[in-house]
């Protein structure tokens, strides 16, 4: 699976950069060598981490020491047959999740219908309206350039572009059902916070950061429709 090859291609990289002995930044101490090791690292910690699966640290941290020094407590053979483990429960948990996620998030817009200043769509999406806007509305392959934070049920964001202090500019046509559907309500100027129902965002399968059946929050601030 791609979670599986992404981990394998950081502990590759990560044996590749520790044992190249073309790399100028060899040398003990170099802080090249440090930033690069720890951003690998990090990489495997969040793949890991998005598994929702419990790792032993100790054995973790052996498997790359062992792998360093061209060694291995475990065959070939034994690491394929570990890995399918890990690769069937990672899915076990990410279904699990999808199956709590499609409860909790009916469940919540149920409730969150009946919140002052909620509108439906009759597709489901539900949105309030911050600021109106002004001007003409965007159509379906119209191009905008818009301002946005998305987050979970639980708050976690996922995605800004205010974090990145940077708006992004896209087609209606190429972006998730939800927001398309949703643009064409806004004028320039407008902020909504809206709440997409999963079968209008990405459905059952996950996403970084966002598991699936997830039903997705957005503040969303047209800017502009560009030619």
């Amino acid at each position: 699976m791609k979670l599986i090859k992404l981990m394998t291609a950081a502990v590759v990289l990560l044996v590749f950069i520790s044992c190249s002995k073309d790399d100028v930044n060899k040398k003990e101490g170099d802080p090249k060598q440090t930033d690069y090791s720890y951003a690998v690292g990090v990489q495997v910690g969040k793949n890991l981490k998005d598994t929702n699966v419990e790792i032993d640290r100790t054995a973790l941290i052996k498997g790359i020491e062992d792998a360093l020094n061209g060694k291995s407590d475990m065959t070939d053979a034994e690491i394929a047959a570990a890995f399918s483990d890990f690769s069937r429960l990672v899915n076990q948990k990410a279904q699990q999740t999808a199956t709590d996620n499609l409860q909790l998030g009916r469940d919540f817009l149920d409730k969150n219908r009946s919140e002052k200043g909620i509108q439906t769509t009759s597709s489901g999406i539900q949105y309030k309206i911050i600021k109106k806007g002004a001007g003409r509305s965007p159509g379906p392959a119209d191009r905008v350039k818009v301002n946005y934070r998305g987050v979970l049920l639980d708050g976690t964001e996922f995605d800004s572009s205010y974090a990145r202090n940077e708006p992004v500019i896209f087609a209606l046509n190429e972006v998730i059902r939800g927001w398309g559907e949703i643009l064409q309500l806004m004028k320039p100027g407008a902020n909504y916070k809206v709440f997409i129902p999963s079968e209008l965002a990405y459905g059952p399968k996950p996403r970084p950061k966002i598991p699936g059946n997830s039903v997705l929050i957005f503040d969303i601030e047209l800017l502009e429709i560009l030619k």
